[in-house]
């Protein structure tokens, strides 16, 4: 439990920083969730990390301020991206209960770990009509994974730089992305996800803990 409030409380502070300097747009919340089998633990060779993921969104969410206009987005991830709730910026101060039952009851259920395809197809929907999202907004990425790179589709499979070299070309100072990790495998020695973002100066990282 203990480590649960930390992990929140490292989380709040992020979206206090990130939330620092010009007030003229409204915030866009984005989060991408790993929804892979994994997430749940897989034959005993993983932790089930997937309810403690799932109710510290929704404990960050939950502590929005839902006064100045501000906007969610929720996908998943596995092989590919998914809107949750069909719905995309939606209003935190009308749609909050929604959100967090919308939440509440997502699975795990994909079988590969696509990240690199994923972000980028976030950030070409992000990119879509002259930019409209990244103009309109403040905007944060969450990505909450427990995995590196394993993407096996090969119709999905990208580069680390196709991945993240866009959102580090258009993004304005006050976005940010942050891929938060729960795989105690994953340090600073990995030869994935982590060494391909290492001089990535546009994404940030965080390490979540899981209790079980």
């Amino acid at each position: 439990m203990k480590n649960i409030f930390l992990l929140l409380f490292c989380v709040i502070l992020s979206f206090n920083s990130f939330s620092q300097g010009s007030e003229s747009k409204s915030m866009h919340y984005i989060f991408v969730i790993d929804n892979t089998m994994s997430m749940e633990g897989w034959a005993e060779l993983t932790p089930d990390i997937w309810k403690d993921v799932k109710g510290q969104i929704s404990n960050t969410i939950s502590t929005l301020d839902d006064k100045q206009g501000s906007v969610i987005s929720i996908y998943t991830f596995s092989d590919k991206l998914d809107v949750v709730m069909n719905l995309s910026e939606v209003d935190i101060g009308i749609y909050r209960e929604d959100i967090l039952s919308s939440i509440s009851s997502l699975k795990a259920e994909g079988k590969t770990t696509c990240i690199y395809y994923s972000f980028k197809n976030l950030i070409d929907i992000l990119s879509t009509d002259n930019q409209e999202m990244l103009n309109k907004y403040h905007n944060r990425i969450y990505l909450f994974t427990d995995s590196e790179e394993d993407c096996n589709v090969q119709e999905n499979q990208i580069s680390c730089d196709d991945a993240f070299s866009d959102w580090c070309t258009i993004r304005s100072n006050q976005d940010k992305a942050e891929i938060v990790l729960f795989d105690d495998s994953i340090n600073e020695s990995a030869t994935g996800l982590l060494s391909c973002i290492s001089d990535k100066e546009c994404i940030w990282t965080s390490k979540g803990i899981s209790t079980q």
